[in-house]
């Protein structure tokens, strides 16, 4: 078997079971520190997680309700989606230059909000029309 896949299955039976026990049984080592990042809320695991770094990072903003972590996250879209999960703020969203993840920050955002608003920015016709059905 694939060392990545036995990796990506052990780490999948950790997030089921919420035991971070399991992370370290993980064999690829960014797999094992994005594994304890997220299970223990760990800034510094997240950190050691290599190509997970940004997506461990912006989910410990996400659950903490913490902007400052937000600032950790390389990738700038995924900087700007993070701090609009936390501000509620549809800005950041526009400052995402991936025309598909700028819509799906917005219609995340409009859901979260209850407002369709938001909604009108989004340029993919399906999705805008989902997220007015979605935010009402």
């Amino acid at each position: 078997m694939d060392l990545q896949l036995e990796c990506d299955k052990t780490l999948a039976k950790a997030f089921n079971i919420s035991d971070s026990g399991e992370c370290y049984k993980i064999s690829c080592p960014q797999t094992r520190e994005y594994c304890l990042g997220m299970l223990n809320r760990n800034e510094a695991d997240c950190a050691k997680a290599g190509e997970y770094r940004d997506d461990c990072f912006t989910s410990l903003a996400v659950f903490s309700r913490n902007a400052a972590l937000c600032e950790k996250i390389s990738d700038e879209g995924k900087k700007s989606y993070c701090l609009a999960e936390i501000s509620f703020d549809a800005s950041y969203c526009m400052g995402i230059d991936f025309t598909p993840s700028r819509d799906e920050c917005l219609s995340q955002l409009a859901f979260q909000t209850g407002n369709s608003s938001v909604c009108q920015s989004i340029e993919n016709g399906k999705v805008k029309e989902n997220c007015m059905m979605l935010s009402k």
